[in-house]
């Protein structure tokens, strides 16, 4: 999984040694990238999304990205300034298809590094074809890895969290958390299109129940760690009562 920062850890140590433009991470089957700066940075997969979507645009002015429920609060109002039209989406590859379908999408992604080229691509989910993608681009912008960045604010954040809960448990916690923000956000603008979303002005939160496996994931990112530590605590008092074992949250927000 290219999106752990783990298993990413001996690339980043490899390309910030050397001279290397970037380096390319890729899970087992190679529909997942992962991306690092020249200087050995984790770059997120939502962001490589933004710089992609930035560049589609260019050709196709007023064209629709399709983003997932994961990403950055950044990544809306980022695609907005660039002239394209956001679509919130669900998580799950086979449903930002489905959406990229449906809508006529140029784009589609996720923050697990699916990500779909419709314009000038195939549409799927080619790990590959997004590589390449991301040396035109900087081969067409003359520029560093990190210039495609440079301009997206600095936040703090967890990676996505995964926090185990039993399978018949997982979709109750989530209907708990749902009710429980509907009659109080916190302060924060609450989606619940898949899960539970807040936004506050200081960085959102994401608690929403896994797909695939008997996992809640969570996602916080706050403008500085101060922030990161207020929202942070707001997901834990909210699962404090759950059937959840916090222990891989606890250790995220410590770091």
């Amino acid at each position: 999984d290219p999106e752990v920062p783990k298993y990413m850890k001996a690339l980043c140590e490899k390309v910030a040694s050397g001279d290397y433009a970037c380096g390319f991470g890729f899970d087992g089957d190679s529909d997942r990238v992962g991306l690092i700066d020249e200087n050995g940075q984790k770059i997120s997969a939502d962001l490589l999304l933004l710089a992609f979507a930035r560049h589609l645009l260019e050709e196709v002015p007023g064209g629709k990205i399709i983003f997932d429920v994961k990403c950055s609060d950044d990544i809306e109002p980022a695609i907005l300034a660039a002239g394209g039209e956001p679509i919130l989406s669900k998580t799950g590859h086979s449903i930002i298809k489905e959406k990229m379908r449906e809508t006529g999408a140029i784009l589609a992604g996720e923050l697990s590094g699916h990500i779909c080229v419709n314009h000038k691509g195939d549409g799927f989910d080619d790990a590959f074809f997004a590589a390449l993608l991301t040396l035109e681009i900087m081969s067409q912008k003359n520029c560093r890895c990190s210039d495609l960045f440079a301009d997206i604010p600095e936040k703090v954040s967890t990676p996505e969290v995964k926090i185990p809960v039993a399978e018949k448990d997982k979709f109750g916690v989530v209907d708990h958390l749902v009710a429980t923000f509907r009659s109080d956000p916190k302060g924060g603008k609450l989606i619940d299109l898949d899960g539970v979303r807040l936004s506050f002005a200081d960085g959102w939160m994401l608690i929403r129940a896994s797909n695939t496996t008997a996992n809640l994931t969570a996602r916080i990112e706050g403008q500085d760690n101060e922030a990161l530590k207020r929202i942070g605590k707001i997901v834990e008092d909210s699962l404090k009562d759950q059937p959840v074992d916090l222990g891989a949250l606890h250790e995220s927000l410590e770091r």
